[in-house]
């Protein structure tokens, strides 16, 4: 976290034992955000249970999301746009904990505007 990346780096994805990966607020030498683009297969990844995305720039999120994350952090990314839906019941029933902002275009989890 706290780098400058304006691509997801995909490498460490690759391990088999990658639990946790936080990749929070990139930002270049004026303070913009740098990262937009979502990573693309993150739910491929077969032992990652938290994932630490917020304080980017990311935009239409147009990929499959993992309910074997079980800790997934989105807040403070103004301009998603993401579909929560496969894992909505797991986010109800606190098995799943979303970490976001209620100010964000999170669709199919009508739950979350309880």
């Amino acid at each position: 976290s706290n780098n400058s990346f304006s691509e997801f780096p995909a490498q460490p994805l690759d391990s088999p034992t990658l639990t946790v990966l936080g990749i929070r607020s990139q930002r270049d030498a004026s303070g913009n955000r740098t990262l937009r683009q979502w990573p693309t297969g993150i739910y491929q990844c077969p032992s990652l249970s938290g994932f630490y995305i917020g304080g980017n720039d990311l935009r239409k999120v147009d990929d499959t999301i993992s309910p074997d994350i079980f800790i997934f952090e989105i807040k403070d990314n103004p301009n998603i746009s993401i579909d929560l839906s496969a894992v909505c019941s797991y986010i109800k029933y606190g098995y799943y904990k979303l970490i976001y902002d209620k100010t964000q275009d999170i669709r199919g989890c009508d739950y979350l505007k309880e």
